[in-house]
C-alpha cells in the first residue's frame, strides 16, 4: 500500500528554503572577496539561470590567483592614480633603456665580440679533381686524380685513397686505399700521414708497425694536422703516465684545440684543473 505525503508537509521545506534565499544579498561586491579590484569595476548581477548565490566578479586582477601575506594588501587606486603611476613607470623604463648600451642584456654585461677576420682570397690554382669530388662527381674525380697520383702527386694520391676507402663511385677496396695512403704519406701529405699512421697502429690492411705509426703521427702533428696533434698527445700520455706525459702532451692538445677539435678542448678543460698547470 502506497502512502502519499500530505501536500501541506511538502510546502514546509520550500518555505524554509525561500526564507533562506531572501536572507542572502542578491549582489556581492568583488572587493569584499579579493583585494585589488577597483571600486569602479562593473559588477555582474546574478541571473536567475546562474547556479549558486555568489555574484560574478567584474574584473580579473593579479591578486585573484594567490593569497597575499597579512599586512601587504595594496591600497586600492583610482583610475586616475593608476594611469599616472603607469605613465611614470614607462618614462623611467624608457630613460634606463636609453642609458643602457646595446651590448647589455638583462642577465648582465655581454662583451663585444671581435669582428670576423676578412677571408683571404684564394690565389692558388683550382684543383679540378677535388672540385669534382666536392660536387659529388666521384668517377670524374677519380679519372682526373689517378693519372696525377701515378706520377707521385701527394694530394692526388690522398684523394684516390679516400675514394677507394669510402667506395665513392667505385667498389670499396681497403687494400687499394691503404696502398695509396702509404704512397701519399711517403710523398709528404699530412692528412695521409695521419690516416696511414692509424692503419699501422691497428694493423688494418697493412702490417702492424707501432714505431713507424708514432713517427708518422708526430710528423703529421708537427706539420699542423689537427687530428694528428690530438692523437699524438694521447700517445704521449699513454707512453708516459702521470704529470710528465701530460706536460708533454699539453702543447699538442693546445694546437689541436685551437683548430676546433672538440676532444682536445675537452682534454684541456681537465688539464686546467691540475695544480701544475695553473
Amino acid at each position: 500500500m502506497l502512502i502519499r505525503p500530505s501536500p501541506s508537509l511538502c510546502r514546509i521545506p520550500l518555505l524554509l528554503l525561500g526564507a533562506a534565499l531572501l536572507a542572502v544579498p542578491a549582489v556581492l561586491r568583488a572587493e569584499d572577496a579579493l583585494p585589488g579590484v577597483n571600486d569602479a569595476a562593473p559588477v555582474v548581477q546574478q541571473s536567475e539561470n546562474d547556479e549558486g548565490a555568489v555574484g560574478k566578479r567584474g574584473r580579473i586582477t593579479p591578486f585573484n590567483g594567490a593569497a597575499l601575506p597579512e599586512g601587504e594588501v595594496p591600497a586600492l587606486q583610482s583610475p586616475e592614480e593608476a594611469k599616472r603611476a603607469d605613465d611614470e613607470a614607462r618614462k623611467a623604463d624608457a630613460k634606463s633603456s636609453s642609458l643602457r648600451p646595446a651590448s647589455m642584456c638583462w642577465s648582465g654585461w655581454v662583451p663585444e665580440l671581435p669582428a670576423l677576420p676578412q677571408e683571404k682570397p684564394f690565389e692558388g690554382k683550382a684543383d679540378d679533381a677535388y672540385g669534382a669530388f666536392q660536387r659529388g662527381y666521384y668517377l670524374t674525380a677519380m679519372e682526373l686524380a689517378l693519372p696525377r697520383a701515378q706520377l707521385g702527386e701527394a694530394a692526388a694520391q690522398t684523394l684516390v685513397a679516400e675514394i677507394f676507402a669510402q667506395g665513392l663511385g667505385v667498389a670499396r677496396n681497403k687494400k687499394d686505399a691503404a696502398f695509396w695512403y702509404g704512397q701519399a704519406a711517403n710523398s709528404g701529405d699530412p692528412a695521409a700521414m695521419f690516416k696511414y699512421a692509424l692503419l699501422l697502429m691497428e694493423g688494418r690492411d697493412v702490417a702492424c708497425d707501432k714505431k713507424k705509426s708514432e713517427e708518422l703521427m708526430k710528423k703529421a702533428a708537427d706539420l699542423g694536422n689537427s687530428s694528428a696533434q690530438f692523437n699524438y698527445g694521447q700517445l704521449l700520455v699513454a707512453d708516459m703516465p702521470g704529470e710528465k706525459g701530460l706536460k708533454a702532451a699539453l702543447p699538442y692538445y693546445e694546437k689541436s684545440a685551437e683548430q676546433g677539435i672538440a676532444d682536445a678542448q675537452y682534454a684541456l678543460s681537465h688539464l686546467s684543473e691540475c695544480r701544475w698547470h695553473r
